[in-house]
């Protein structure tokens, strides 16, 4: 069964309201999920800074959206806000639905945190790309992505607070995105595991979303997880084409790094582009049948597709 860390189709679902979660022509729908074995997706509020005026009203109606298709198709997902609830949704014939949010701008204070964290989002990236007053994108408009590194830039001091209040209400911290100084500023804050959602190995492809083999020993110290992206320019460096090859050579080099044990799934759907050989979420069984031929184990595979997310739910989000 698996577990994916990431995905936008909500913010896809609101750009076309002719489309539904239980099936569309998009990435992710609830149909290909369970035809594929999903026993939980975690859907991002995810916000383009440029785009919204009001970033907080954006938000709430991704939220909205989000409420309305769980209760539309409760016969098949339900949500969950902790790790029991993935496990008694799966005991009842049930996938289940983790809501999280990719951009945290509007996070100002700590009332509103909380006003999130009540609606059921469980995981946070406080960044997407740009500076938000939390914190620093790992790259900056008009550098090269893929030469640049934001070392110096760390979270505000709003942004340390708003992650010591995600650690006391128990909510998962997600560093994808973040500037490398504002990841070493989390794992300075955070005592047990965080996440990063949806990023890969940069000794493989040095784009800046990726992580130093420093940063994943960072995580697995921390007994967190890696969710491997499946867009092509983070698995090959100037490649448009998401190729299965190359997701099973990510997940290779960080299995050499951190073990098998701090290794997710983290799709990225709807929030990428170009050629992909995993068109969407009923396409998974290709990613599995390239791990078992490259010697991965079936417990190897099992870890990775859900219990090391699992796992690190059940120490957070209990």
């Amino acid at each position: 069964m698996i577990i994916d860390l990431h995905c936008d189709t909500l913010c896809e679902l609101a750009k076309h309201p002719g489309q539904a979660l239980r099936h569309n022509h998009m990435m992710v729908d609830l149909e290909r999920m369970k035809d594929s074995g999903y026993l939980c997706q975690c859907f991002a509020i995810y916000t383009n800074l440029e785009e919204e005026r009001d970033p907080l009203a954006h938000a709430k109606r991704l939220a909205s959206l989000w409420m309305e298709e769980m209760e539309r198709n409760r016969n098949l997902i339900s949500p969950a806000i902790s790790a029991q609830d993935i496990l008694n949704n799966n005991a009842r014939g049930k996938m289940s639905g983790l809501l999280t949010i990719e951009e945290g701008a509007y996070l100002k204070d700590i009332n509103t945190l909380h006003e999130f964290y009540d609606m059921g989002v469980r995981m946070v990236a406080l960044s997407w790309n740009y500076d938000n007053g939390l914190t620093h994108p790992n790259v900056k408009e008009g550098e090269d992505p893929y030469t640049y590194r934001n070392t110096t830039e760390g979270l505000t001091e709003l942004g340390k607070t708003i992650v010591r209040e995600m650690t006391k209400l128990g909510m998962v911290v997600d560093v994808s995105h973040m500037s490398d100084a504002c990841f070493y500023d989390v794992a300075e804050i955070v005592d047990g595991p965080f996440v990063a959602s949806h990023s890969n190995a940069r000794a493989l492809c040095p784009h800046a979303r990726n992580l130093s083999d420093d940063m994943m020993r960072v995580i697995r110290d921390h007994d967190g997880v890696v969710g491997v992206n499946f867009y092509g320019p983070f698995l090959r460096q100037g490649d448009e084409t998401s190729r299965v090859e190359d997701m099973v050579r990510h997940i290779s080099c960080m299995r050499d790094v951190m073990g098998i044990r701090h290794i997710a799934l983290g799709s990225d759907f709807d929030g990428i582009d170009g050629k992909l050989e995993l068109s969407g979420a009923g396409e998974m069984d290709r990613l599995l049948e390239a791990l078992r031929k490259a010697g991965f184990s079936r417990d190897e595979i099992l870890d990775l597709t859900q219990n090391n997310a699992l796992r690190v739910f059940r120490e957070i989000i209990k």
